[in-house]
């Protein structure tokens, strides 16, 4: 009998959908809006079966007959979780007890993701190596010793994707890139605890680094609850391979989210927490420095963002010069802290918010390749600059900005909240107008099409 993942897939492909519209389809169906199109992948690649709640909703909309497929077959995980519906549903909010598919992680997800130190929110390597990302395939094929006890060369090679990851992150579209760099977690999860004492710092700090990225790539798809779990599984490998920077740059990550989610003082107390982890001279710490600035302005503390700038330059003026300012983990040595703009903003200091968000421009993008190199970041300081030139009355200039950063190929999640922000401020402060009725007619389809993986 064909399984549930290939009987998925063959009636998707049959429609000539792809795994977001079907993903979004069955949102629409089931009256929900935790489907995304990692999921159905996982479903197809047999990695996951989906759970009672959707098995339903999945024949109705690909026009099976669940009783001639295998849709009658749930997955073991779902049989062990319909005992702990209410504990699920205080995690995720979710009634409807759809437990495979939520954002958000199961206490018992999590709780078996942390004990075990490489089970990555519930998955469990799929069968077959056809299935593995073609890196992972490489990795255990070239393992000169074997997975439980790397050599001196695998470390090698897992270090320089380390670094190919850091170099190409802000560039790549998120979606692309997570799957890889899951499968690459995982398989350096599995050495973890059998390697060697004299290597496993070494493999811890690669999986710390993995775990920051995996952090990063899952707050670009506004999945939360993923976010959380690898900013937890970063820090504590930080703590194992006496690797402080890796904490502080998993603060950092908890920072990105309390401060789009509009919690300020929450984003000021990871902020902080950081700082204490990562050591002054760092580019994490002067990062977290500069967040917490940030934060404060969110907060309209004047006095408090005017003081964490002075130490914003400070640890600035700590680091090495040398220092890359493009991938993650870089940092942009400007005349201006990082996200000094943004504060300026925040403040209502309008005129002061577009002079600094020009000079970013002109230092930082002064180029194509800046462009190229981080379009979301580039994308973000334009909508800070609409946003600033909106407060100054600018209405034609601010319209002509932010419409020209939804171009960017990166909508990710910072980007689609600073849009979501200027398309309100210019529907308030300019309602009637033919710039605010076209920004708002292009920022739904946008997001629309940036929702739909079109």
């Amino acid at each position: 009998m064909t399984s549930i993942g290939e009987t998925i897939s063959q009636a998707r492909q049959a429609l000539g959908w792809s795994q977001a519209r079907l993903a979004r389809v069955l949102n629409q169906t089931a009256d929900h809006d935790s489907l995304t199109r990692a999921y159905v992948s996982r479903w197809e690649r047999g990695v996951r079966k989906p759970g009672y709640f959707w098995l339903p909703h999945i024949a109705q909309v690909l026009g099976l007959d669940p009783a001639q497929t295998d849709l009658t077959t749930v997955d073991d995980v779902d049989v062990a979780h319909r005992g702990e519906s209410d504990h699920i549903a205080d995690v995720v909010g979710d009634p409807s007890g759809s437990w495979e598919v939520s954002p958000v992680p199961t206490r018992r997800q999590v709780v078996g993701y942390l004990g075990a130190g490489f089970t990555a929110l519930g998955l469990e390597r799929t069968a077959g190596r056809g299935a593995l990302p073609r890196v992972v395939a490489a990795l255990e094929t070239t393992c000169a010793v074997g997975p439980s006890d790397p050599g001196r060369n695998d470390l090698e090679n897992l270090d320089e994707l380390v670094a190919h990851y850091r170099r190409t992150f802000r560039h790549t579209l998120p979606e692309e890139l997570y799957e890889e760099v899951l499968g690459v977690r995982e398989y350096v999860g599995s050495l973890l605890e059998a390697t060697p004492a004299s290597r496993s710092r070494d493999v811890a700090v690669i999986a710390g680094w993995l775990s920051n990225l995996l952090a990063l790539l899952t707050h670009d798809l506004a999945d939360r609850g993923a976010s959380l779990v690898w900013c937890t599984d970063a820090d504590r490998c930080g703590r194992r391979a006496e690797h402080p920077e890796l904490s502080g740059w998993a603060a950092q990550t908890r920072v990105l989210m309390s401060f789009y989610d509009g919690h300020a003082r929450q984003a000021v107390a990871h902020a902080q927490r950081g700082q204490s982890c990562a050591p002054l001279g760092t580019v994490a710490h002067a990062k977290l420095v500069a967040q917490e600035m940030r934060a404060w302005a969110l907060l309209r503390d004047s006095r408090m963002v005017a003081q964490t700038r002075r130490s914003a330059e400070k640890a600035i003026s700590k680091l090495p010069s040398d220092l890359p300012a493009r991938g993650a983990f870089s940092i942009n040595l400007a005349d201006d802290p990082p996200y000094t703009a943004t504060s300026l903003l925040l403040l209502g200091q309008y005129r002061e918010a577009a002079a600094a968000t020009k000079r970013v421009m002109k230092t930082y993008y002064r180029t194509g390749d800046g462009v190229h190199q981080n379009p979301s970041g580039f994308a973000r300081t334009q909508l800070i600059l609409g946003l600033a030139l909106a407060g100054l009355g600018e209405l034609g200039e601010a319209y002509a900005v932010a419409s020209a950063a939804l171009n960017t190929p990166r909508i990710v999640q910072p980007v689609a909240v600073l849009a979501k922000k200027i398309d309100h401020q210019l529907t308030h402060d300019f309602p009637g107008t033919t710039e605010a009725r076209e920004y708002h007619d292009l920022y739904l389809t946008v997001m629309q099409d940036a929702h739909s993986g079109s």
